[in-house]
């Protein structure tokens, strides 16, 4: 698995897929190499692939699937299920994760993002508001965190929180748009530009 990492990061995502395939076909328990194969078959590499959203679900469900007590591998699937608008079946997969550990930082990123998909933007905001206590620096936490307080009008909360997700997160676009959304929004034109 790790090897297969490292050749992925090399640029070389057939070769990394075709090992954790042989592996898998050798031992199919490797919840591990699911995990990974989903991770790779997801992101994609810069020059080699570009990303299949189908089959990094078909694994990260066989993930959960074989350790079912993993957040790691439940964390996964929702991400890709967010990122896919994917809202119901989240909310399932959500439902399993807060079994298997409610107060998870995890799980109470992904419930406060699903509050916020259906506009509870309080309840989105006090979940926000204790994952930025126990992880302040955190990119995708201080993002959502900005979106929420912009939702209630909260502009200032909003840009200081998305400005620190753009410094977390630099080479990202997300950030970036919303900090200057949230600029032109306050009448801030000339701060959206320079942000963009």
């Amino acid at each position: 698995i790790l090897h297969a990492r490292l050749t992925a990061a090399k640029g070389d995502l057939p070769a990394a897929l075709a090992r954790l395939d042989a592996l898998i076909t050798t031992d199919p328990s490797q919840a591990e190499a699911f995990l990974v194969k989903g991770d790779l078959q997801q992101r994609g590499v810069k020059g080699a692939t570009s990303s299949d959203p189908a089959a990094a679900l078909a694994s990260y469900r066989q993930a959960v699937k074989l350790r079912p007590n993993s957040v790691a591998a439940h964390s996964a699937l929702l991400g890709l299920l967010f990122a896919q608008s994917e809202f119901e079946e989240a909310a399932k997969q959500l439902a399993d994760l807060q079994k298997l550990s409610p107060k998870h930082p995890q799980t109470m990123y992904f419930e406060a993002m699903l509050a916020e998909h259906k506009g509870d933007s309080i309840k989105a905001r006090e979940l926000t508001q204790q994952l930025l206590r126990i992880a302040p620096e955190s990119g995708q936490i201080l993002m959502l965190a900005g979106q929420v307080e912009a939702k209630l009008n909260n502009f200032s909360i909003a840009e200081t929180h998305t400005a620190k997700a753009v410094q977390a997160m630099p080479k990202l676009v997300a950030p970036r748009r919303q900090l200057a959304t949230i600029l032109l929004r306050t009448g801030q034109a000339d701060k959206a530009l320079t942000a963009l």
